[in-house]
């Protein structure tokens, strides 16, 4: 599995990255994850891949991704390489079917549970696991509802 997670820094572009590592290394698989800065960290495009497999890992960034999370339109142009991936999530960008975040709620967690309840990877009780509760877990479980069209 090959996760991209892009967005503008103060997003919590890595720390979706590393939650989603956590929760499928909590599933038994081995992970790999790698973040990517501009030189400017502050106002700048963050990327975060996360890859897990049952074997090997040999890649540190991947060539294509199965999904592609993108926080802002902004760091679209960093996301460019990985935009033809099985599922394409966007915020500020609503495409009919796609849920917005809900207010007060962090967005990256949102989306974060409604990739896993598109794929059923990384499974959202791992994903609980992995966070300490409070408003990560609620935005967790909301996306996985939206996903699941119980939102």
């Amino acid at each position: 599995m090959r996760l991209v997670f892009a967005g503008w820094a103060g997003q919590g572009v890595r720390f979706m990255g590393k939650v989603a590592a956590k929760a499928l290394f909590l599933e038994g698989l081995r992970v790999r994850a790698s973040f990517e800065y501009t030189a400017a960290v502050r106002y700048g495009p963050v990327l975060s891949y996360v890859l897990a497999s049952e074997g090997e890992i040999h890649e540190i960034v991947p060539v294509d991704a199965d999904a592609l999370v993108l926080l802002s339109p902004k760091a679209e142009s960093r996301a460019r390489p990985y935009m033809d991936a099985r599922v394409v999530i966007r915020n500020g960008l609503y495409y009919e079917g796609q849920p917005k975040p809900p207010q007060g709620l962090p967005a990256n967690m949102f989306f974060l549970g409604y990739l896993s309840g598109i794929l059923g990877r990384p499974r959202i009780d791992l994903l609980l696991k992995a966070v300490d509760g409070g408003a990560n877990a609620e935005a967790l479980r909301r996306g996985h509802s939206a996903a699941k069209g119980n939102e």
